[in-house]
């Protein structure tokens, strides 16, 4: 037995187990609500692994063993969730023993990612480790992304320590509280009392040598529901002035309905970064002070005000075969931010080196797509067989398609949708227009298509057929949307 896992039921249980821990080894690992053990030397100092569980697995306590720490700790999940004080894993049984266990054990991790992909098997029917183990791996990749193949391999026991994500520990906090007394109904007192409790709050952060990243308000409401409001700082910071702005800001958006009767300030602490500061940063260095870019994001997050779709934030590319699909997360302040590249003077600018002509039989390079973002509009005529013979984008006139190429299909998200008779029915493509007498016929009755976004969400659906086609001199890539039947240009090539 190479891991032991112990979890605890409850923080009592948490306490004792942290002190028995604690005297068999230094070196455990710990987490949101257990410890986990690397049991090789220690059979020497405490006897065999399989002991030391059944002597800890008491009064709340549950312990789970296997040779992987994933496999360990799902093993001391299933003991609670089945009520057995420990389930220790023989190595080579992994498999065996995991498959008849419910997928619902990883539902406790409270990882999103987690929760996401158990959501999308329980709607393939997928409901226990071995039917999970007996999925192809390439098909599950294609559909789930790198979580998918992370729990496969744990229900195969192959898991690694990455493979069962968990809570981490509770991150520091600071809280302040006030009662008021009589309740306080000015605004700019309010503001004023929240200055001098951030100023406060600024001095403890600097004694002990800590930031905050985030604070939360809570205003208790004279004869009204609590208001609740929360700020966010990107990077970490302590400076009182910068706090306070972000705060009165959302104060002033949303004001307390009623009179102040008290109020809570919660900070959540984390220790400041290490920057190696540079000889030449007061004359070159060009980044904004942090606390600068605070104030500047929450003003216009404060401008950008959309509860439902965030509109500020960095672009990150999503695992998702959907073309041009990303997803916005917060803002992150640069660690190091690095300096401009200083220019060099004017004598010691060289000359760039001569670009090589290729040679004549040289195989020419691939036309380049330059994507339009969003894409454009456009109105598609189609012959008898379905493939377009005009073309107008925009509010533009029609052209004739001298060459075309296609039609090739992209689909997803089927396996994620709400509705799964949506997902399996079949979508009747879109009705071929007359053939092209001329150039300047009538547009035909059918919307332009509309989009705005390009964000990927889990739960939609996409089923596209692509063409490229030549319209005089130029060559353009369109889309139609097969389930609703709109067109749009997605790019124009060089």
């Amino acid at each position: 037995m190479r891991y032991l896992c112990f979890l605890a039921a409850d923080p009592a249980a948490a306490r004792r187990l942290g002190r028995a821990v604690r005297a068999l080894t230094p070196s455990a690992e710990r987490g949101a609500d257990f410890y986990l053990l690397d049991w090789r030397g220690l059979e020497r100092l405490h006897g065999p692994a399989e002991a030391v569980a059944q002597r800890l697995a008491v009064a709340g306590v549950h312990a789970g063993g296997a040779g992987r720490k994933a496999t360990a700790l799902l093993a001391a999940r299933a003991a609670a969730a089945f009520g057995r004080p420990c389930i220790l894993l023989l190595p080579g049984t992994e498999t065996a023993a995991l498959a008849p266990w419910p997928l619902a054990l990883l539902a406790q991790t409270g990882d999103a990612a987690t929760a996401e992909v158990l959501a999308v098997l329980a709607g393939w029917g997928i409901r226990r480790w071995g039917q999970l183990a007996a999925l192809p791996a390439a098909e599950l990749h294609a559909r789930l992304g790198a979580a998918g193949l992370r729990l496969r391999a744990l229900a195969r026991g192959e898991g690694g320590a990455e493979a069962l994500a968990s809570r981490p520990p509770a991150v520091g906090r600071a809280v302040l509280r006030r009662e008021l007394e009589p309740p306080l109904a000015d605004g700019e007192a309010l503001e004023r009392l929240l200055a001098r409790l951030l100023a406060q709050l600024a001095r403890w952060l600097d004694r002990r040598d800590r930031l905050t990243d985030r604070l939360d308000l809570r205003l208790g409401c004279e004869h009204a529901p609590a208001r609740r409001y929360r700020a966010r700082f990107s990077p970490p910071l302590r400076q009182a002035r910068a706090m306070a702005a972000q705060l009165q800001l959302a104060l002033r958006r949303q004001p307390p309905p009623a009179a102040v009767t008290g109020l809570r300030l919660r900070a959540r602490l984390t220790p400041p970064r290490p920057i190696q500061p540079s000889l030449f940063a007061a004359q070159e260095s060009t980044a904004p002070a942090p606390e600068a870019t605070a104030k500047f994001l929450s003003r216009l997050a404060a401008r950008l005000d959309r509860r439902q779709d965030p509109a500020l934030g960095t672009p990150r590319l999503v695992d998702s075969h959907q073309p041009g699909a990303f997803q916005l997360a917060p803002f992150q302040y640069p660690e190091t931010p690095g300096l401009p590249p200083r220019r060099p003077p004017q004598s010691a600018v060289a000359e760039p080196p001569a670009v090589p002509r290729p040679a004549a039989d040289a195989t020419p390079a691939p036309p380049a797509l330059r994507a339009h973002r969003p894409p454009l509009p456009a109105r598609v005529r189609l012959n008898p067989a379905g493939e377009p013979v005009a073309v107008a984008t925009g509010s533009g006139p029609w052209h004739v398609v001298a060459r075309r190429s296609g039609p090739w299909r992209s689909s997803g998200g089927w396996w994620a949708a709400t509705d799964p008779a949506a997902a399996l029915g079949a979508v009747p493509a879109a009705a071929p227009g007359p053939a092209l007498a001329s150039d300047s016929a009538a547009p035909p009755r059918r919307p332009p298509a509309r989009e705005t976004t390009f964000a990927a969400d889990p739960r939609r659906i996409w089923d596209w057929e692509h063409w490229d086609v030549q319209v005089g001199a130029r060559r353009l890539r369109l889309r139609q949307d097969r389930r609703g039947g709109g067109w749009v240009c997605d790019g124009t090539y060089d």
